[in-house]
């Protein structure tokens, strides 16, 4: 628009002053619209992997700088003693179980009471439950990275204890996907809503990203007058650096 202004002014013989006119309106335009602030790209998570229970860290199965799996085995503490315990309990649901399936038999052949029946199903049931909690205490011993990404700190070591009170033992960021985090004047983010699509561009680099508008906070800090906003952007092929400074280049749908 504003270059059609200058082209249809100089296109009809304006004056030097109309023209220097016409910049000044420019000027005054990008003055009140402000510049656009500019954040530094970070991974989306940073997450410390704890363990809710006490104990000597007895398996650790990744490095530092190392890509893990969603659900992927990190480290486990020492287990030993459940292990057996276990086995122990797997061994009796056996048993129940083929007793169970041996009382049901007589049950169909109306050889067995129903009383006698229930206890014997009573009985199964409660030993699988008795599996089922031993092996969720031993989950519960167990680390395993929450998303896809890169170890990047190893708190803990083999044979180190760990605790309710310090149980950070790994950390993962989430690489596949990045942040960036705005504070636009209530002007800039006037009108801006949750998953509307922008384009970012890097200041200090060559290279322009799709992202997608996640949040924008309904509070205006009072101290600075600014709105804060979250921006996040795929990243399969982690081409684009963390730690970049990057602002918003255009919004799509606002």
């Amino acid at each position: 628009m504003i270059k059609a202004f200058l082209q249809s002014s100089i296109g009809a013989g304006a004056s030097r002053m109309a023209v220097a006119a016409s910049f000044f309106c420019i000027s005054c335009f990008i003055a009140c619209a402000g510049e656009m602030p500019f954040g530094y790209i970070e991974p989306y998570q940073t997450i410390k992997v704890c363990v809710s229970e006490s104990g000597i860290l007895a398996e650790l199965f990744v490095i530092e700088g190392e890509t893990v799996k969603k659900d992927q085995l990190l480290g486990r503490l020492d287990c030993r003693v459940m292990d057996q315990e276990l086995a122990i309990e797997k061994a009796l649901l056996e048993h129940w179980q083929k007793r169970f399936a041996k009382h049901e038999e007589l049950k169909q052949q109306g050889r067995l009471s129903s009383e006698e029946f229930d206890k014997a199903q009573m009985d199964f049931r409660v030993q699988a439950l008795k599996v089922k909690r031993l092996e969720a205490q031993i989950e519960s011993r167990t680390l395993r990275s929450p998303v896809e990404g890169v170890v990047t700190e190893i708190k803990r070591h083999l044979s180190e204890s760990v605790s309710p009170a310090s149980p950070h033992v790994v950390t993962v960021v989430e690489m596949e996907r990045l942040s960036l985090q705005l504070y636009l004047t209530p002007e800039q983010s006037h009108g801006l809503k949750q998953g509307a699509e922008t384009v970012l561009r890097l200041i200090d680099a060559e290279g322009s990203f799709p992202a997608l508008l996640e949040f924008v906070s309904p509070v205006t800090d009072a101290a600075s007058n600014t709105v804060r906003i979250r921006l996040s952007l795929r990243n399969p092929e982690r081409k684009i650096p963390t730690g970049a400074k990057a602002t918003l280049d255009v919004f799509l749908g606002k």
